[in-house]
């Protein structure tokens, strides 16, 4: 006759060992997605770190350079932030990349910082004649 007994004590002890394997599958799943994505948050970093001396050191008082690229610098712009959005509304990604990818934002913001700047002295400041006049007086 058959031991049910033994085959419940079998059944129990495959299942927490299917479990435990899942769980440890997807763990280790979950560390190689984490860290895949902190090299692309590091790559975008550093490419966006020098992106923002170039602008900043060579291009900052070229209006022409501005107006010729201005578009691209904004979409630009538009794509990293639903790149941080679409990491943040990932629960189980973010809480693995928190810290690297608010280091990421602050590149971002300078980014964004140098564009509102250039936008500013390019376009905003020359279109309103008060402050026009009033910086002209300054100099």
């Amino acid at each position: 006759m058959v031991n049910i007994e033994e085959k419940i004590r079998d059944t129990k002890k495959a299942a927490e060992t299917a479990s435990q394997k899942i769980q440890e599958k997807h763990f280790d799943e979950t560390l190689n997605t984490v860290d895949k994505t902190k090299n692309i948050i590091n790559d975008i970093k550093y490419k966006l770190n020098g992106l923002n001396v170039d602008l900043y050191d060579y291009v900052f008082d070229d209006e022409e350079f501005y107006f010729k690229n201005k578009n691209e610098l904004k979409d630009l712009r538009n794509h990293m932030i639903g790149f941080v959005n679409d990491i943040k509304n990932s629960k189980n990604l973010y809480s693995g990349v928190e810290t690297l990818l608010n280091e990421f934002t602050e590149e971002m913001n300078h980014f964004s910082e140098i564009i509102d700047d250039m936008e500013m002295k390019y376009e905003i400041l020359p279109g309103n004649e008060k402050i026009y006049n009033i910086l002209k007086n300054i100099k």
